[in-house]
């Protein structure tokens, strides 16, 4: 009975693992879809799992198949942020304020990097890309 247990066990948790990952993949492709991105696997990578966490949740992540070396995908749509605050503009009570999402973007990036990191008494240094860069749709130096 015990043996049968166990077997029964394992593959109910074989099952969970293989949907908990399809599904994962699956929300990360929609939201590079709806955002117009692509991603292409680096060479030496491989997808792993995510790891649920309180200081940054994200859709996916790849380990480097030799070196301990992880790296985590947040992707957070505009268009869905900016539906949510017109929403909330339409409905706002007296005294209430909104800050528009084109314009919190650096508190977002601070507070995201601080909990990261782990640092809370020291902000971190920053710099915003070039606005007359983006309307020529050009690379950053050094990107190829």
């Amino acid at each position: 009975m015990n043996k049968i247990l166990t077997v029964v066990i394992g593959l109910l948790l074989i099952a969970l693992t293989s949907f908990t990952t399809e599904k994962t993949t699956s929300g990360f492709q929609e939201t590079l879809q709806k955002t117009k991105m692509s991603f292409s696997m680096p060479k030496d990578f491989k997808e792993t799992t995510i790891i649920p966490n309180n200081h940054m949740n994200y859709e996916y992540a790849i380990k480097h198949i030799e070196k301990n070396f992880e790296v985590r995908f947040a992707i957070r749509p505009l268009g869905d942020r900016m539906t949510a605050f017109y929403e909330k503009e339409k409905n706002k009570k007296t005294g209430e304020v909104n800050l528009s999402p084109n314009k919190s973007y650096q508190a977002s990036f601070l507070a995201i990097t601080m909990n990261v990191s782990g640092i809370m008494d020291k902000l971190p240094r920053t710099s915003t890309f070039p606005q007359k860069r983006l309307k020529l749709n050009l690379m950053p130096i050094g990107v190829q």
